[in-house]
């Protein structure tokens, strides 16, 4: 699809193509030797792009989808999260202009991002995802790095580990989860996706072999291997090992959390 002002006029273009207006918003297709508008960017059923601009006054181009006067979702390609800015010159709004955006988009991330506040879902009959963890958002007590391993307990709802065979262990700190739930809770910093099952790196302290179990460890958030320990309680197990690890340092490593 392109993004330009003027229609293209490219030697070779076929019916399916669609070229949307950087100026005014209209999407339109290219058929039978023309481009024909399928969006009216005075309705209330468009798509348009637009320059949003974050807390730090940073823009960012989208492609905001609008159904109803509802933006449904909102496209960018931006390499890392950003947060819709709440205040000053560049304030960013839903349609009614009065509304701030990340009402209903807390934050946007590089990707399709639904409306999940107003009960949008994807709907299809399969899905495929790049990376391989199922995470869902939790609130921490401080801001920890992905491969973190973290416990249900401290002043919020989760903190780092802090001992070995911690029994309250609940999961791996995601940095990109495939399945991303509970996604308007917060932020990385405040809450971070904590993988419950699937491949995932982990921080890791002494030597592991590769299928070896993984509890916590001394270290904070940091795990070890649970070694040749005979009937060890499944509720210590973080996980099994991917690979092997062969010095003392601390490190990260592959690992498959939510398997015992």
């Amino acid at each position: 699809m392109a993004l330009q002002s003027l229609a293209p006029t490219t030697v070779g273009e076929t019916d399916g193509h669609f070229w949307l207006d950087s100026d005014t918003g209209i999407l339109y297709i290219y058929y039978n030797g023309s481009w024909i508008s399928i969006s009216d960017v005075a309705g209330d059923t468009r798509v348009v792009s637009r320059t949003r601009y974050d807390t730090d006054d940073i823009s960012h181009r989208t492609l905001e989808t609008i159904v109803g006067s509802v933006i449904v979702s909102i496209a960018a390609s931006d390499g890392t999260t950003w947060i819709p800015q709440t205040s000053g010159a560049n304030t960013a709004y839903l349609e009614d202009g009065v509304t701030l955006l990340n009402t209903q988009f807390p934050e946007i991330q590089a990707g399709v991002n639904l409306n999940t506040t107003a009960g949008f879902v994807f709907s299809g009959t399969a899905t495929r995802a790049l990376y391989a963890d199922l995470a869902e958002r939790y609130e921490a007590d401080a801001a920890y790095g992905y491969g973190t391993v973290v416990k249900i307990g401290g002043v919020k709802e989760v903190t780092q580990t802090d001992m070995e065979y911690c029994p309250d262990v609940f999961g791996v700190v995601s940095d990109k989860p495939a399945f991303a739930m509970n996604s308007g809770a917060g932020t990385q910093d405040t809450h971070p996706y904590i993988a419950l099952s699937g491949r995932i790196p982990i921080k890791v302290i002494g030597k592991v072999s590769k299928g070896e179990r993984l509890v916590s460890s001394g270290t904070p958030g940091h795990a070890m291997s649970a070694g040749a320990v005979a009937g060890i309680d499944w509720q210590y197990v973080i996980g099994r090992a991917l690979e092997d690890k062969i010095n003392e340092a601390s490190g990260i490593i592959e690992a498959v959390v939510g398997t015992k």
